[in-house]
């Protein structure tokens, strides 16, 4: 897999992507262990690895284990079971995620193993009080993956974050020219309160990107809360055909060269060539390099453009 750095290249973005089972082999299960819990269990428990090993700081096993059992009693409360059995965490031991996914499988057969792994990884990577150092699970990844490529997709437009500065609001960083989002006229800081009517309170980009995407033509309502007006309002949007543009350039007054960079897609750097050929060209001054609000992308595409 590629390497991918957050937009504000604060930290190297963790990205976990488990599309395989990490099995164990047979001779080291005994009879009772289920196949999917232990699978599960190494999932995680890699993840505890990499992390220690990876992580810009040092992280006590401790605290990563309590997160991974408290995000498996979360999800066994979702499913409106019981958790009061799970051991729980106890000192430096990883073997209790082991024992926990046995006590889960032995306890409730039918329950999705994976799905706990992966509330187990969301949890555990939240003690790391890290916005930019996050777990994607397979559809997560894949459209991350389009937008990096510039894939198309059926949506409004705008690039989202959770503001952290302004009570973990899901909140409008740019709208795309030319988009559904910009030609209603949302703005940078609008705060979106709801997605046809669904509270997006607690909502991560994630959650927030699957109601906002949709199929080509569909409408989706926001509301929203914009500085300087005084209540909420809807808007009504349109879905249309979005395909991410990586830049944009232009030849401003005085002869100088602009390029807004959205995102370190796969071409960003063959893009960056074509522009510079193009104001080479035009005999320009100067070039400014917009990175405000970039997306971030693959390390070997920020590398390119930098050289």
């Amino acid at each position: 897999m590629k390497s991918l750095f957050h937009r504000y290249n604060a930290v190297v973005l963790l990205l976990l992507l488990l599309l395989s089972s990490c099995a164990l082999p047979a001779h080291a299960r005994t009879l009772s262990e289920s196949a999917p819990a232990m699978d599960a269990a190494n999932r995680v428990i890699g993840v505890i690895g990499l992390v220690r090993s990876q992580y810009r700081l040092v992280v006590p096993v401790s605290r990563l284990v309590g997160g991974a059992v408290d995000g498996m009693r979360a999800y066994l409360r979702a499913q409106k079971h019981s958790s009061s059995f799970l051991l729980g965490a106890h000192g430096n031991n990883v073997a209790v995620i082991r024992r926990d996914f046995n006590l889960i499988s032995t306890r409730y057969p039918r329950v999705d193993c994976r799905g706990v792994s992966y509330a187990a990884l969301r949890s555990m990577l939240k003690t790391l009080g890290d916005p930019f150092t996050v777990f994607m699970d397979p559809e997560q990844y894949r459209r991350l993956m389009d937008q990096l490529n510039g894939d198309s997709f059926g949506g409004l437009g705008i690039y989202i974050e959770v503001d952290q500065k302004n009570h973990d609001a899901l909140t409008v960083v740019e709208p795309i020219d030319g988009t559904p989002a910009s030609q209603a006229g949302l703005r940078p800081r609008d705060v979106i309160l709801a997605i046809d009517g669904r509270s997006t309170r607690h909502m991560d980009v994630q959650a927030a990107t699957r109601y906002l995407r949709g199929p080509i033509g569909t409408t989706v309502t926001l509301t929203l809360k914009r500085v300087g007006v005084e209540r909420p309002f809807n808007v009504v949007l349109r879905r249309a055909e979005i395909k991410s543009p990586t830049l944009t350039y232009k030849i401003l007054k005085n002869d100088i060269g602009y390029i807004k960079l959205n995102v370190f897609g796969e071409g960003a750097g063959a893009e960056i060539d074509n522009a510079l050929r193009a104001f080479d060209a035009a005999h320009v001054k100067g070039y400014i390099l917009d990175l405000r609000n970039n997306g971030g992308g693959y390390v070997t595409a920020a590398l390119d453009v930098s050289s």
